[in-house]
Order: C-alpha cells, then structure tokens, then sequence
C-alpha cells in the first residue's frame, strides 16, 4: 500500500466506530482503534505487511480482553425462576372457582396458584392439602395429598 493509503484505514476505522455506535456491546470500537493505529503506521511509511499485523493484533487483543472485562461486570442468569421454587412444596386449596369445575385456587409459600389437579378425576375442595409437581403457564398441576404425607 502506497502512503496515499492512509485514507482506507482512515475510513475502515471510523466505519467501525460508527458502526460501535450504533451497537449496545463494547466490541467493535477495538476493530476501529486497530485501524487508526494501522493508519498512523501508514504514515510512518511502514511496510503493508507490518500495517495489517498491527490491525490484527490490537484488533484481537481489545476483543479478547474487553470480553474478559465484560464477564466481569455481567451479572450470571438465574438458574431458575423464582416460581419455580414452589414444585415439590406442599400448599393447600383456599378457594373453589366456580367458572371451572377442575380449578381451585391454592397457596404455595405465600402465593396464590390458580391450581389443575393431575388426576381429573379427582375433585379438590377448600382445605385438601396439595403438591405441587408441575408449572404450565401461569398456573400449577398439583396432585392431592392425605395429611400423614405432608412432608415437602
């Protein structure tokens, strides 16, 4: 590359930082700061070979450590729900809906469920103490428990 080629890392480093504007992440702006070094080595008359080498590595080296910066600063995903910790817990029907005949309404840790049983067959009633084995939608398949198994 002549040195009249200063303007292609010139414009290759500001697409890039226009296009880290554009972009919610801290990952491209190492792309565009590799192509204005690149450009500065162009007007130092370096060789093409030594210009591309510089845009690699500190290309390369801002990426690499700025996701190592990131995971730092990034909050892990939950494992689970917080609904979620109602399954396998023991609740109790505390109120009969009368717009279904299988749904009940339940109390999990404090939480009312719009509650299913399992077994259709069964009738739940207000007071009938309830597992809860399943999240489907916004409400819970639970299956009835006689009180000598309310461990949960």
């Amino acid at each position: 590359m002549p040195t009249e080629m200063w303007w292609f890392w010139l414009v290759l480093g500001l697409a890039f930082l226009v296009i880290e504007l554009a972009t919610a992440g801290f990952f491209v702006v190492w792309f565009g700061l590799a192509a204005l070094l690149a450009m500065g080595a162009n007007l130092l008359h370096w060789p093409p070979v030594w210009q591309w080498v510089i845009f690699l590595v500190f290309s390369t080296i801002g990426a690499v450590l700025s996701r190592r910066f990131a995971r730092m600063f990034t909050k892990k995903e939950p494992e689970h729900l917080a609904s979620e910790e109602v399954l396998d817990h023991v609740g109790k029907v505390i109120d009969e809906l009368k717009d279904n005949d299988e749904a009940v309404l339940g109390k999990f840790q404090g939480e009312t469920w719009r509650c299913f049983p399992a077994d259709k067959s069964l009738g739940l009633k207000v007071g009938d103490k309830l597992k809860a084995i399943e999240i489907e939608g916004t409400h819970l398949i639970v299956e009835k428990i006689d009180s000598e198994n309310t461990s949960g």
